[in-house]
């Protein structure tokens, strides 16, 4: 036997063991001191009856936006403690660190002789009813010569099975912290907030753990996706479900942290620069009464007022001010779940307005604090009274100016 000959034996003996691939957590000693913080990640019931209702019709595919180790595990934690059938790989996310000593030693050997993208494991497992984890954003697996597009994969996948694939995109988040437009020293140096590098993802999820969740987005029939885009090319036909997954994830990520955050100066400079505002400052100045630039002066005063100046610590204070009234000076909260469901529908479409029973602070504060806590956080701004000047140090964590929407104008156009 030739060396050459004895090599390819050997691998052969070894089998397929690769780094994306996921074993028992109690066999890992890294995921059992991970576990801790893990297991405080929340996700909603209704995403986890979703989740096993679609498990019965066909095979379910998770897919993240971003390339993360940790966003795999806080996946397949949340899903273990649902009692859901968990992901067995990870397309394109090495792992490794995780896997039981021996299996991660395998996996390093196998790696001369397999090849997970050549091999098409992925497809393998799907058409094998297995499940699992794909990323849609990053250059790694486009164009490159051992690419193996995941989502390439599944398409062929689908083609020779007769039950449906459904890819399901999630959104992890660490938290609601809101995304500003201006970039810090930390975003140049660890990565920007959306997609921030392994330092910094490490060091945001230890800190925001307790805060930290898992949403599931409106799955994909891959079956009725072929279908729709029959006679499309295969490129094509990859490009398009591409950016229908990763747009369901943007849109839930609005609808419960909110769009990215502008200034309160840049919001004011955008009222003044409106131009039924301009031409009614202008027709005001030439009554003669007031001078066109005192008139701009006080526009500019009032939309200060109006304008919130949103800060991450005074929403953190007042939830924790909100939930002691709610428990000691109330009996609690009584909230109607299917209502609440149909209204974070309403919000991923279009704005809404909520009218509560009668005028109260009282009431926008419950409404703002029940819809934080159940994942609606695409609010806008609260009508109120002169008398409401009082309560400052609660308007600014209750009023805000809703941000501009692709397609919309400005929030507020009018001022009185």
């Amino acid at each position: 036997m030739t060396i050459k000959s004895g090599w390819k034996s050997f691998g052969r003996q070894i089998g397929e063991y690769y780094n994306g691939l996921f074993y028992e957590e109690k066999r890992s000693p890294l995921f059992r001191l991970l576990n801790i913080a893990l297991s405080k990640v929340k996700i909603d019931e209704e995403g986890l009856e979703n989740l096993k209702d679609l498990s019965k019709e066909g095979v379910v595919v998770y897919a993240l936006k971003n390339k993360s180790q940790l966003n795999c595990l806080i996946l397949r934690s949340v899903l273990t403690r649902g009692v859901v059938e968990r992901p067995v790989y990870c397309h394109g996310i090495n792992m490794i660190l995780w896997q039981p000593f021996l299996n991660a030693f395998k996996s390093i050997i196998s790696r001369f002789f397999h090849n997970p993208f050549r091999n098409e494991f992925l497809k393998r497992t799907t058409k094998n009813k297995k499940r699992s984890i794909v990323y849609l954003r990053g250059s790694d697996f486009i164009g490159g010569r051992n690419a193996g597009d995941p989502l390439g994969q599944l398409i062929d996948a689908q083609r020779d099975m007769d039950i449906p694939v459904f890819l399901v995109p999630q959104l992890v988040a660490y938290g609601r912290r809101r995304e500003k437009k201006d970039k810090s020293l930390m975003d140049l140096l660890f990565g920007q907030a959306e997609n921030p590098g392994m330092l910094r993802r490490a060091i945001t999820f230890f800190r925001y753990y307790k805060k930290a969740f898992v949403v599931s987005s409106e799955p994909v029939n891959l079956a009725e996706f072929l279908e729709s885009n029959r006679g499309k090319s295969r490129e094509t036909i990859i490009y398009l479900l591409r950016r229908e997954l990763i747009d369901r994830i943007d849109e839930e990520k609005i609808t419960i942290v909110g769009p990215v955050l502008k200034s309160r100066e840049e919001i004011v400079g955008m009222a003044l620069r409106d131009p039924v505002l301009e031409k009614f400052m202008e027709d005001m100045a030439l009554t003669g009464r007031e001078g066109h630039g005192a008139i701009v002066d006080r526009a500019r005063k009032y939309l200060f007022e109006i304008a919130a100046g949103y800060k991450d610590t005074y929403i953190g204070f007042m939830d924790r001010i909100l939930t002691w009234l709610w428990n000691n000076i109330y009996d609690g909260i009584v909230i109607d779940k299917e209502g609440l469901s149909k209204m974070r529908d309403i919000s991923k479409k279009m704005p809404f307005v909520v009218i509560p029973c009668h005028r109260s602070h009282i009431d926008y504060l419950l409404i703002h604090y029940v819809f934080y806590h159940n994942n609606i956080q695409k609010y806008g701004c609260i009508l109120y009274q002169e008398n409401c000047r009082r309560q400052r140090s609660l308007r600014r964590s209750a009023c805000q100016i809703h941000q501009d929407t692709p397609g919309r104008g400005p929030a507020h156009r009018v001022l009185h």
